[in-house]
Formats: C-alpha cells, sequence, structure tokens
C-alpha cells in the first residue's frame, strides 16, 4: 500500500515538473513577444526585432544554440533539442 503512494506522488512530481518547465517557456515566449512588440513599436525592423527577440527567449529558457550540430542545449536538463522535429535527445555522455 505504501509503495503505491510513493509511485503516485512520484508521477505527480514529475508531471509538476514538467509543467513548471512548459509554464517556464511559455513565460518565456510572451516575454520575447513582449519586447518584439516594443521594439516595432519603435521602428526596428523586423529582422532586428526577430533577432533580439530570439536571443530573449534563449536568454530566458536557458537555452544554447550549439552550431556544430545544429541543435539547442537545455544546460539545466543537459538534453539537446531539434527545432526541426521539436524532439529531445538524452543528455550527451562522453564515452571513454
Amino acid at each position: 500500500m505504501e509503495f503505491d503512494v510513493f509511485e503516485k506522488l512520484s508521477e505527480l512530481e514529475t508531471r509538476i515538473f514538467f509543467l513548471e518547465k512548459e509554464l517556464e517557456d511559455k513565460d518565456a515566449i510572451i516575454q520575447a513577444l513582449t519586447v518584439r512588440n516594443t521594439q516595432l513599436e519603435q521602428g526596428k525592423s523586423i529582422a532586428e526585432a526577430l533577432k533580439e527577440a530570439s536571443e530573449t527567449a534563449l536568454h530566458y529558457t536557458g537555452y544554447i544554440f550549439d552550431d556544430r550540430i545544429g541543435l539547442y542545449y537545455d544546460g539545466n536538463s543537459g538534453y539537446y533539442y531539434d527545432p526541426v522535429y521539436i524532439r529531445s535527445l538524452g543528455p550527451v555522455t562522453q564515452c571513454i
């Protein structure tokens, strides 16, 4: 009986973690769009606004684009994300 309770608690904690991550990502998108809107109102070009908005989104989400492999890296989770296929790849482990 106790095992079931701990298992359910673990499942709920996992769901909470992913929901919090999703919320952080959506907040970052909202922030980036707000910045972009402000820039457009100030007369910046769309290219400048998009570049700054994407940099802002990357800053708030903690992602870093790795030019060598063309993927985004999340330092918090250790996962790489493929922006084309919208999937995550497991943490990179070093082989000896």
